[in-house]
């Protein structure tokens, strides 16, 4: 990928990423905590029912992206049958029962409520289909900035709550929520129009759309149980424990959430790159080496944060203190994630879906254990070592199911750095409150190390994005 791809695609998540690190201390001190925990129930419903209704059509677009010339018509073909399905069964619950939504989700009966649920997951649908043709496309600054303007508008809105002297409930909330999400979706919509507009006129494929449901469906398994990896937290949290520490936990994964921008900058670009790559006689020898860089990142990224974490503390209201604590194990999940994009690519490439699926349904099952388990003895820092767990455990099967069904690649350097990660912001989220000083300094002296014994290869990965991805040789190109 050559450095301006790179840099626009860059734009958006960390664009978004800034706004939201404003706009989340915003809302700790706007709204209860509690009200904070609905809000991050919601995205985590919205985030299923997007994978659900999607069928694993939207992974089958990408697959079948470049081995079509008809794109409009393959986009029509993938969005289709999940968004009318999502509509279908929003409308039925909306009349069968008014209240069952809001009920299920927030305690609470209103219709009204419901009906922004349905709107927020057919918004999210969408947006996530659209995204997915600037992401084929390389059109890195339409895609950036139809994530960075939501935000802001988020941002607009609680500034406007806040000067409203009027009493702010979460009505206020859902609805700035609500608002951010549609307005990604018509932005997303307008910067695509040239595409999924003609493809309303596009001709019928039925072979074509059971040739992907066979391709996409196991992934759609897979996706779920990759949401239950990264949702049972939460969901245990609501049953196990209360909105409270619901909320707390939230808070502390949306800030983790500049883990979550890098996987999502290497996840946007990753996939279509590594598929081009398949092709050359030194794809695997280019893979390897942007696995090294990515677990140097990784381990620089923890602990600089665990470095700094003590500033939140000046930053969020007294009763969100355990976050700086939590903050450092929570930033661990999206960064397993994308190490295991990138070293288990080798599934994807020979279109094995099956380990995928394997993977997602062990690393689930071990998140619900892990769950049930520890958050009745260590609360919501129970949650976040469990959901960290499972993410290693489905990293693990992907690259070890990669290497035997595609190409041998040494692992040492990505599971040893990772062991010492998840032990030691475990062991930060556990004593951090006792030992506030001695941790502190320990992270400083973490940071300069690791940026010492990786230097080389953190060199590498910041001169290539600045020379465009033209190292020395091609085998660490990104």
């Amino acid at each position: 990928m050559n450095r301006n791809s790179f840099l626009r695609f860059s734009i958006g998540p960390i664009g978004a990423a800034l706004l939201g690190l404003v706009s989340l201390p915003a809302s700790t001190w706007l709204f209860d905590v509690s009200d904070i925990g609905r809000i991050g129930l919601l995205q985590t419903v919205t985030s299923l029912s997007v994978i659900l209704f999607s069928l694993g059509l939207d992974q089958s677009y990408v697959r079948e992206y470049h081995n079509t010339d008809d794109r409009r018509s393959l986009f029509r073909t993938a969005l289709a049958p999940g968004l009318l399905a999502i509509i279908a069964v929003g409308a039925f619950l909306l009349l069968a029962k008014p209240t069952i939504i809001s009920r299920a989700i927030f305690q609470m009966d209103s219709w009204q409520a419901g009906a922004t649920v349905v709107l927020v997951a057919v918004s999210a649908y969408c947006s996530r289909f659209f995204s997915l043709i600037l992401r084929m496309e390389e059109r890195g600054l339409a895609f950036s900035m139809s994530q960075v303007l939501p935000k802001a508008f988020f941002l607009l809105i609680l500034l406007a709550l806040y000067f409203h002297q009027a009493e702010r409930q979460f009505i206020h909330l859902l609805a700035a929520h609500a608002t951010s999400i549609l307005a990604a979706a018509l932005i997303f919509a307008w910067n695509t129009r040239a595409t999924w507009l003609p493809s309303t006129a596009a001709t019928r494929e039925g072979p074509r759309l059971n040739h992907m449901l066979t391709y996409g469906a196991p992934l759609m398994v897979a996706g779920v149980a990759s949401w239950g990896m990264e949702a049972l937290d939460k969901v245990s949290l609501r049953i196990l424990a209360t909105f409270e520490d619901l909320g707390i936990y939230s808070i502390a994964v949306s800030i983790a959430g500049v883990a979550s921008t890098l996987s999502i900058i290497f996840t946007t670009v990753w996939i279509p790159t590594a598929y081009r790559w398949a092709r050359e006689p030194d794809c695997a020898g280019r893979i390897e080496a942007v696995g090294r860089k990515l677990t140097a990142l990784a381990a620089t990224l923890i602990a600089a944060t665990g470095s700094f974490s003590w500033l939140l503390g000046f930053v969020l209201p007294k009763e969100y203190e355990t976050v700086q604590y939590l903050v450092c194990i929570c930033m661990l999940p999206p960064l397993l994630y994308a190490i295991s994009e990138v070293a288990g690519i080798g599934t994807n490439i020979m279109r094995k879906s099956a380990p995928i699926m394997a993977g997602s349904l062990a690393a689930c099952l071990v998140n619900l254990i892990g769950n049930y388990l520890l958050i009745p003895l260590i609360g919501v820092q129970g949650a976040a070592i469990s959901t960290v767990i499972a993410f290693l455990v489905m990293m693990t099967i992907r690259i070890e199911a990669s290497i035997r069904c595609w190409h041998p690649m040494g692992r040492r350097f990505i599971y040893v750095p990772i062991a010492g990660m998840i032990a030691l912001c475990a062991a930060y989220s556990l004593t951090g409150h006792a030992y506030p000083v001695a941790w502190s300094a320990g992270w400083m002296i973490l940071l300069v190390t690791v940026s010492y014994v990786y230097r080389d290869h953190l060199g590498e990965f910041f001169a290539q994005v600045v020379r465009g991805g033209r190292g020395n040789s091609g085998a660490g190109k990104v």
